[in-house]
This record gives structure tokens, C-alpha cells and sequence, in this order.
């Protein structure tokens, strides 16, 4: 016999069970935006990473502080463009490249000097050619050389 078990009480019961947090990041997979909200913070970093993945864009900026890179680094991937210098400072790398990646062309000159050189790649391949020869001029050009110097010779 098939006991029938309505799937919100079944996920109910998983989201309220701290050692299921695989679970938890299935049904953060899965689960309406009203519960993703209430999943916001739960105390596993995979299962607030899983929800970054899907909330609304607009809720994104209540887990911009989360204590945990990777869930930093999928809030950056989606959150509003105009919203992503408040993350030009994180001290994690992984986050920072993907601001470098979206935040818009005149916050660029700011991650020119970025600790991380693949950051500064990033920023080398999308800034304002009026800031290429200040870059490469740059002690710690070695890594982005080869953009800058390509990108001067082809004008842009």
C-alpha cells in the first residue's frame, strides 16, 4: 500500500531538519520563492548558495553579506549590475572576478589595481581604452600585458 503524503509537509519536515542539508538544497532547487525567503538563512553554506541560485533578483541584496564565499559569488552572478560596487571589495577573489566580469564599464578603473591578477585580467579585457596605458605602466602588469598591449595595437 502507497501512504499519499502531501509534498509541502514533506518538505516542511525537511527544511526544519538541520542534518538533512542536502535535502534542504533540493528543495531549495526546487521550492517557491515565498520558501526560499525562509531558507535565506539557514546554517549550511550550500543549501544559502542553492537559494542565492534562484531567489527573486531583488531579494539578492539581503545575502550580499553572507559569511560564506561561493554564496557571495552566485549572489554577484545575478544581482543587479548597478548594485555590484557595494561587492568591489570582498575578500574573496572568486567574488571579486565576477564583479569584474558585470559591474558596469565606469566602476572598471577601480578594480585596476585588484590583488587578485586574474581579476585583473578580467578588467583589462572590458575597460576604457583611456585607462589601458595606465594599467600597463602598473607594477604587477605581467599577467594582463598581453591584453593590454593587444588591445592598443587594435585600437580597443
Amino acid at each position: 500500500m502507497v501512504k499519499v503524503v502531501p509534498k509541502v509537509i514533506i518538505m516542511d519536515s525537511y527544511v526544519e531538519d538541520p542534518e538533512s542539508w542536502m535535502l534542504r538544497c533540493e528543495i531549495a532547487e526546487k521550492a517557491d520563492s515565498s520558501l526560499l525567503h525562509e531558507m535565506m538563512g539557514d546554517e549550511h553554506w550550500g543549501v544559502r548558495r542553492e537559494v542565492a541560485k534562484r531567489i527573486p533578483v531583488d531579494r539578492l541584496s539581503e545575502m550580499m553579506g553572507d559569511e560564506f564565499w561561493e554564496v557571495r559569488r552566485e549572489v554577484a552572478k545575478r544581482i543587479d549590475p548597478s548594485r555590484l560596487h557595494e561587492m568591489m571589495s570582498d575578500p574573496e577573489w572568486t567574488v571579486r572576478r565576477e564583479v569584474a566580469k558585470r559591474v558596469p564599464p565606469d566602476r572598471l578603473p577601480e578594480l585596476m589595481g585588484d590583488p587578485d591578477w586574474w581579476t585583473r585580467r578580467i578588467v583589462a579585457q572590458r575597460i576604457g581604452s583611456q585607462f589601458l596605458v595606465p594599467m600597463l605602466l602598473r607594477e604587477d602588469v605581467g599577467p594582463t600585458i598581453e591584453i593590454i598591449t593587444k588591445r592598443l595595437k587594435t585600437g580597443g
